[in-house]
């Protein structure tokens, strides 16, 4: 929790400061309502496709930072928002890929519009009810050649 907040303070200053109102979304598997923020913890929200390379290439990486910061009591949701994947291929693709944490489907992109997402995997972090941190997860599109690793450092 400690790298993640030493980064989420530091992007802090370039990202919003305003509140954040809980929505509710169903799972994409379980079709379960999900709230996301979590009510008193800190949240990573990911926006994330069924059919993005770039997302699926994160996907390894962003169960890796589930499993290191999880356990700190940090909650992931991640949000399917893409209008153009069908259903069947949204809970095709994130069946197989086999998330620990919930994925919640984003009907009207009506959460991808609160949170200003505009590409996948694109993260939010919120903490104390308010935005700290809103960007990609590295700077590169292929994780393995990313420099800067923001979640991860």
């Amino acid at each position: 929790m400690k790298n993640l907040t030493i980064i989420a303070l530091f992007i802090a200053s370039s990202t919003f400061a305003a509140g954040v109102q809980p929505m509710t979304a169903p799972d994409v598997l379980t079709k379960k309502n999900v709230t996301t923020p979590v009510a008193g913890k800190t949240t990573v929200i990911t926006f994330l496709s069924a059919k993005c390379p770039c997302s699926d290439n994160h996907e390894p990486v962003l169960k890796a930072i589930y499993e290191k910061f999880h356990s700190k009591g940090i909650e992931f949701v991640g949000v399917h928002s893409n209008q153009d994947e069908t259903v069947e291929k949204a809970v095709e693709h994130f069946k197989a890929s086999a998330f620990a944490f919930q994925v919640v489907s984003d009907k009207g992109a009506k959460i991808a519009d609160l949170y200003n997402a505009d590409g996948t995997p694109n993260v939010v972090i919120i903490q104390d009810g308010k935005i700290v941190f809103e960007g990609g997860m590295d700077d590169n599109s292929n994780s393995a050649k990313a420099k800067a690793h923001y979640l991860e450092d």
